[in-house]
């Protein structure tokens, strides 16, 4: 029997040789995958203890009380109003006053219907009750309700700083 020599057939220490070397191309393929992978996760972290950090310390009503100190309601213009809204008479269950920021609230519980049209006349009364620079600086809104269910109320005024009469 001869023996039938092939040019093209590699050798054994050729073979050995390409499998090492793709082993270390697997290797640092491997490796910078998880590199990429580690960075990944280590941004996503930092954007994550950001977002937390910027949600806890950070002043999430912005700029709503900036110079608020200026403008200081005093006790007589809240009395003022609850005795305004007060005139309705025997109708009024109850009158409450709540500041919130820039945002003056007043907040009518009514025992039966008035006329609506009454009710705003009260309403645009009690702009005169405050301080030109409180209005100014706040805004007003007015709420009417009635205890019992009612064709006419809830009804909402708002009168922003810069109006002169509520918008209904």
């Amino acid at each position: 029997m001869k023996k039938v020599a092939t040019k093209n057939k590699p050798s054994n220490k050729s073979t050995v040789k390409t499998r090492n070397n793709n082993k270390k191309v697997v290797k640092k393929k491997t490796r910078n995958i998880k590199l990429f992978v580690f960075l990944g996760l280590f941004v996503a972290f930092v954007v994550l203890l950001f977002l937390i950090y910027k949600n806890l310390f950070s002043n999430s009503d912005g700029d709503r009380y900036e110079g608020i100190k200026n403008y200081k309601l005093t006790k007589e213009e809240i009395s003022a109003v609850t005795e305004k809204v007060n005139t309705l008479g025997d109708s009024v269950a109850s009158v409450d006053v709540y500041v919130k920021s820039k945002i003056i609230r007043i907040f009518v519980k009514l025992k039966e219907d008035v006329n609506f049209k009454t009710v705003k006349e009260v309403s645009n009364q009690t702009i005169g009750l405050f301080s030109e620079s409180n209005l100014e600086y706040y805004d007003l809104e007015i709420f009417f309700d009635t205890e019992k269910e009612s064709d006419v109320y809830p009804k909402i005024g708002y009168k922003h700083k810069t109006r002169k009469e509520f918008s209904w």
